[in-house]
């Protein structure tokens, strides 16, 4: 068995929903891992290590501003990543003293970083799971640590959370229980339920859904299995390539994608791409904006795959490589110092800095500095609607406030529960 599955459950929802992926992503090299996948793994490493009794509470907090090396990736700790690891061992502790809680004879089980494998499905649908709660004939928690911050996940009918579940009870805690949670931990992504977030479904629901996934696993082993694009496009090796998200961005952006680059001076083609983003309705213009993220990282992919074949000395017609624009640095600040120390004096030396907030509370003391630091704004962003974070006032607010009219209690507000229904 390999280290790494073709169906895995991380992978599940791409799998699912689009079966040729599968074997076009087992053609491909192995993928280089990225900086955003080595931080995650350093948070994983000290929530382990911290469930294991192999580190405590007090030395985590110490850790800020150490640097550990992942995947040849330098990740500086911060207290960014010591907050969400704290959240993140303290939602799995509280969870193993509610079960003791209910006093059931059977004991508390906690499983950390654990190999399963959902053999009632398939043999190679297996993967680490970061935390297994559970008391046998009682309750089955399965608990994800989700670092990123790019797109919030969903505890509810969470594809991974319930294959993890299905291994879980394959593997050696045994199909023997009332009740089964998957609980997504995710400090960095914000989300209107909050960054825990949990959701229970029963024994016979994930036995429906492991008769589901049985159908899918061989959906992915077709000779001419389906390729469906959509949000689980954003991970997937081969979508650089992909004729069904070249075609969907294509039907997003409203042009043919096949044809050659517009030439600058191309009025026609620039009318043409930019006429229709006024003239769709709202809720259509923000229905494909839902679309972004994909299409985004479809050129972002096609950008690296260019770079490789000239980075790799082949020709790719009508682009070439450059030198990246650098700032100059002394070979040697010792003989600097030597040679205009005597004619500039401390004027050769830049002023000192305070030291930041992280470094000086690592010094002092958590809480010992809350008086003296503020976050300054940062501007303002689009979110979705369900993201937590209040709305705030718009920029012309900001700056006319009661110049403007309030809004007309008659006009419609546009909702979209699923910005991607009518697009797939």
């Amino acid at each position: 068995m390999g280290l790494h599955s073709n169906i895995s459950p991380s992978a599940a929802k791409r799998w699912i929903n689009c079966p040729g992926s599968v074997a076009a992503n087992a053609a491909l090299p192995e993928r280089k891992s990225s900086i955003y996948a080595a931080e995650g793994t350093c948070a994983h490493t000290l929530g382990e290590k911290v469930l294991r009794g192999q580190m405590t509470k007090a030395q985590l907090l110490d850790m800020v501003d150490e640097v550990i090396e992942v995947d040849d990736f330098k990740i500086t700790v911060d207290e960014e990543m010591v907050d969400g690891v704290l959240l993140y061992v303290d939602t799995v502790r509280q969870r193993v003293e509610a079960l003791k809680a209910e006093g059931r004879p059977a004991p508390v089980v906690l499983e950390v970083e654990k190999k399963v494998i959902a053999k009632s499905v398939d043999e190679h649908l297996y993967g680490t799971s970061d935390a297994n709660v559970y008391q046998k004939g009682n309750t089955l928690e399965v608990i994800d640590l989700k670092y990123g911050k790019g797109v919030a996940v969903e505890a509810e009918e969470n594809e991974q959370g319930m294959i993890y579940a299905i291994g879980a009870m394959d593997s050696f805690a045994g199909w023997v229980f009332d009740k089964v949670r998957v609980i997504i931990v995710q400090p960095r992504a914000p989300h209107a339920a909050g960054p825990v977030r949990i959701w229970e479904t029963s024994v016979v629901e994930l036995r429906r859904f492991s008769d589901s996934l049985k159908r899918h696993v061989a959906d992915t082993r077709l000779p001419n299995a389906l390729f469906r694009a959509g949000e689980w496009c954003k991970f997937c090796g081969v979508k650089a390539d992909c004729r069904a998200v070249a075609q969907r961005s294509q039907e997003v952006a409203g042009f043919d994608f096949s044809c050659t680059a517009p030439a600058k001076d191309d009025v026609i083609t620039k009318t043409v791409l930019m006429a229709p983003t006024n003239a769709l309705p709202l809720a259509e213009a923000v229905k494909l904006l839902a679309w972004e993220p994909v299409v985004s990282e479809m050129f972002k992919a096609i950008k690296e795959r260019i770079e490789n074949e000239l980075n790799a000395g082949r020709p790719v017609p009508g682009y070439k490589l450059v030198d990246k624009k650098s700032n100059r640095q002394y070979i040697d600040v010792e003989l600097v110092k030597r040679e205009f120390e005597p004619l500039l004096g401390d004027r050769l030396y830049t002023e000192r800095e305070v030291i930041s907030p992280a470094q000086l509370e690592k010094r002092v003391g958590r809480g010992k500095i809350d008086h003296l630091t503020y976050k300054p704004p940062a501007g303002k962003t689009v979110a979705v609607d369900t993201d937590p974070r209040r709305a705030t006032v718009s920029s012309a607010q900001d700056d006319f406030g009661s110049l403007l009219p309030a809004p007309s209690a008659a006009q419609p507000e546009d909702k979209n529960e699923n910005l991607f229904d009518g697009l797939i």
